[in-house]
């Protein structure tokens, strides 16, 4: 004969609130359930240890840089190279295979174009002089003299940074939106 099993009522409640519902078997009589709030066995219960911050700090970036070369060392084994160095070997042969695959046309066009962008940068510095240079005319022609000058072409040269666009009296661009 089968015994039908207990009714699933809850026997208390834990300090968050859960149930506790009772245990097949077990008997509300045996004096050891009094005892085992009592033990102090660590098999299922984590044990607390109280760690510095500087200690903790320590331990955390060791592991990151452990995990780091972990990461490092399984990146290369999927790309098929043993070590960081033959990595940078071939990454550095590909290079110069790319470079010497280049025919002599693409070297000299390249060669043009970064002649190119260097005479523009010089194109850009000149123009940014000659504009310097006519602000401090124009404020020597005003009456600024000596220590005003150097203040004067100070306020003056903030024109784009300082100030909005196309404010700048003495040089710079004209006006953002031309008068109605």
């Amino acid at each position: 004969m089968v015994w039908p099993l207990p009714p699933r009522h809850p026997v208390g409640h834990r300090r968050d609130g859960r149930p506790i519902y009772p245990i097949l078997g077990a008997s509300s009589e045996d004096e050891t359930n009094d005892q085992l709030d009592d033990a102090h066995d660590d098999g299922g219960q984590e044990q607390q240890v109280t760690v510095s911050q500087d200690r903790l700090g320590k331990m955390l970036t060791r592991e990151k840089a452990q995990g780091e070369r972990a990461a490092i060392k399984r990146l290369l084994s999927m790309l098929g190279f043993d070590t960081p160095k033959a990595l940078s070997e071939f990454v550095t042969t590909q290079r110069e295979a790319k470079q010497a695959a280049l025919s002599e046309v693409e070297r000299r066009e390249q060669a043009a174009q970064e002649r190119e962008l260097q005479a523009a940068r010089r194109e850009e510095l000149a123009a940014e002089r000659e504009r310097a240079a006519l602000r401090r005319a124009a404020l020597v022609a005003l009456g600024a003299k000596g220590h005003d000058l150097v203040y004067a072409e100070r306020f003056a040269g903030r024109g784009r940074r300082g100030r909005r666009r196309g404010t700048d009296p003495f040089g710079g661009r004209g006006p953002a939106h031309p008068p109605p």
